[in-house]
C-alpha cells in the first residue's frame, strides 16, 4: 500500500515535470520568435536611420556633389550596412537582457535559451581573454 502511494506520487511528479518542460519549451519558442522579429525590425530601422543621417550630412551640411558624392555614397552604403548590423546586434542583446530581467522571463524559458542571452560576469570575460 505504501509502495503504491509512493509510485503514485512519483508518477504525478513526473507528469508535472513533463508539463512544465513542455510549457518552458513552448515559451522558449515564442520568446525566440518574438526576439528574432524584434531584431530584424530594429536592425532594418537602425540601418535606415543611419542612411538618412548620412544623406542629410552629405547633401545639406557638406554639399558634396558629382563624382565625389557617387564614390562616397557607394563606400558609405557598405559601411552603414555593416555598422548597422553590428549596432543592431549589440542593441538587440542589451534589450533582450533587460526584458528578461524586467519581466522575469528566466523562470519561464529553457536554460539553453537563457544561456544565450545571459550576462557574463567581468571575471569570466577576463579569464577568457587571458586564455
Amino acid at each position: 500500500m505504501i509502495d503504491e502511494e509512493i509510485d503514485e506520487k512519483v508518477r504525478e511528479q513526473r507528469k508535472k515535470d513533463a508539463i512544465e518542460y513542455q510549457n518552458k519549451k513552448r515559451n522558449s519558442y515564442i520568446f525566440m520568435l518574438c526576439a528574432s522579429l524584434f531584431e530584424i525590425v530594429e536592425t532594418v530601422l537602425l540601418i535606415v536611420v543611419l542612411f538618412v543621417v548620412f544623406m542629410f550630412f552629405m547633401i545639406k551640411v557638406f554639399h558634396i556633389q558629382g563624382d565625389a558624392a557617387t564614390i562616397l555614397f557607394q563606400v558609405m552604403t557598405v559601411v552603414i550596412f555593416i555598422g548597422g548590423m553590428i549596432l543592431g546586434f549589440i542593441i538587440y542583446r542589451k534589450v533582450v537582457q533587460w526584458a528578461i530581467e524586467k519581466f522575469n522571463i528566466a523562470e519561464k524559458i529553457n536554460d539553453n535559451v537563457l544561456v544565450h542571452y545571459k550576462k557574463q560576469p567581468k571575471e569570466d570575460k577576463e579569464a577568457k581573454l587571458r586564455k
